[in-house]
């Protein structure tokens, strides 16, 4: 998951692509409506406080981090996974829907997550041998057989 979120945010700064609910706001003809008109303050409110020019749709990072989550879902505990779903997949729908995020950040986001999965045993096997207490030393020194 760690792996997921760098890489995305990493992918924020070198591809700033902003959402599709501020690049095309005239081209749709319809407002989200859905709540009860109780909500409805409360809703205008909450969405006046995300950000006018946020440039951070390319990868989704909602899908990136659900879709990690279902891999190990489905990797150690499978009865999580069925419950998961769908959730996991009304996300990923509404991501779209709610005008957050293009296709294509779809997409990446699910790249980014099979890419994070296969880089990250191989960070934390790095990482746990470039840092384990006298594995360095013994790196460094030469074997028996090196001097014979």
């Amino acid at each position: 998951m760690v792996v997921c979120f760098y890489a995305g945010y990493l992918l924020y700064v070198l591809f700033p692509a902003a959402p599709p609910r501020l690049t095309l706001v005239f081209e749709y003809s319809r407002t989200l409506q859905g709540y009860p008109q109780l909500f409805s303050n409360l809703e205008a409110r909450a969405f006046q406080l995300l950000p006018a020019d946020s440039r951070a749709a390319f990868p989704s990072l909602h899908v990136g981090a659900t879709l990690v989550t279902l891999v190990c879902a489905f990797r150690y505990a499978r009865w999580l996974f069925w419950a998961l779903l769908p959730f996991v997949l009304g996300l990923w729908v509404s991501t779209i829907y709610l005008r957050h995020h293009y296709f294509v950040d779809l997409l990446a986001g699910w790249l980014l997550a099979i890419l994070a999965l296969l880089a990250a045993p191989r960070l934390d096997l790095w990482w746990r041998t470039a840092n384990a207490p006298g594995l360095r030393d013994r790196a460094r020194r030469p074997s028996a057989d090196a001097e014979a």
